[in-house]
């Protein structure tokens, strides 16, 4: 009789561990597991729209630090135009005073000229005549050479744009594709030119937009230099982590340092 009782009891016993089990294993694991992916995508979601709001304000800085920087080099250039013209402005009053002969302050304020330095190494100061030849200028390969109808590498002609807006308004601004200083190397350059009506010619002062970009890429290091650490502090629960890659899937910002400037293509992700 007791062994009946203790085998129901067993039984019971037996049956409800069985139901306990099928319920952690069935109902309460599948819900914690849900609640843990749930809460660490919650918490990768928050990381990452903080990530995000990070590089778009450093993108719109860059955007900004580009626009800045023409700016800036537009003012630049337009006050060594008038530099270069005040020199030439004094030297002609030693014309009028009768201290040189025109020729000679012409070619003694060009002496002082060619010796101003601004910018990048490669930005310099050209004159033009109103016949388009070029009584200065620091590259060999122009000076004193007529360029009135080349055309730049873009197959634009600019030359008559420049001395018939410097003569009409005074100064201009001229965008063209030229090579730069002693070199073969191409870029756009932006170009303030200004007439100077006492020995009728132009004087023109550049700054090529390959050195402006040259000045982003270093800004865009220095960004990046500012973000790394902070990319490498954030972890995602044990094993998670955040990087960045730019458009072209090259990857920028990642934990692991052997991975960076690598495609993420090529990796196979």
């Amino acid at each position: 009789m007791n062994n009946k009782i203790f085998f129901k009891i067993g039984a019971v016993l037996s049956l409800i561990i069985i139901a306990y089990v099928f319920f952690i294993t069935f109902v309460i694991t599948p819900k914690i597991t849900s609640y843990l992916v749930e809460l660490e995508t919650k918490q990768a979601q928050i990381q990452l729209d903080r990530i995000s709001a990070i590089i778009d304000s450093k993108e719109n800085y860059l955007k900004e630090f580009r626009s800045i920087r023409i700016t800036q080099h537009r003012k630049n250039i337009r006050n060594i135009s008038y530099i270069a013209q005040s020199i030439l402005k004094n030297h002609f009053e030693m014309y009028e005073k009768g201290l040189l002969s025109k020729e000679e302050a012409f070619n003694s304020a060009i002496k002082v000229i060619s010796k101003i330095r601004y910018g990048h190494k490669d930005d310099y100061i050209f004159i033009l005549d109103k016949q388009g030849t070029l009584v200065f200028h620091p590259d060999k390969r122009y000076h004193k050479k007529n360029i009135f109808n080349t055309k730049d590498y873009s197959g634009r002609r600019f030359v008559d744009e420049i001395i018939k807006n410097s003569i009409s308004e005074g100064e201009t601004y001229t965008s063209y594709t030229w090579s730069k200083l002693n070199s073969d190397l191409v870029s756009e350059k932006i170009v303030h030119s200004l007439y100077i009506n006492s020995f009728d010619v132009i004087i023109s002062t550049g700054v090529y937009l390959q050195n402006i970009k040259q000045e982003l890429e270093i800004e865009k290091e220095k960004v990046v230099r500012e973000l790394d650490p902070f990319i490498k502090s954030i972890m995602i629960e044990d094993s998670g982590y955040i990087f960045v890659m730019n458009s072209k899937y090259n990857i920028v910002l990642h934990p692991d340092d052997d991975l960076i400037n690598k495609n993420l293509k090529s990796i196979g992700g």
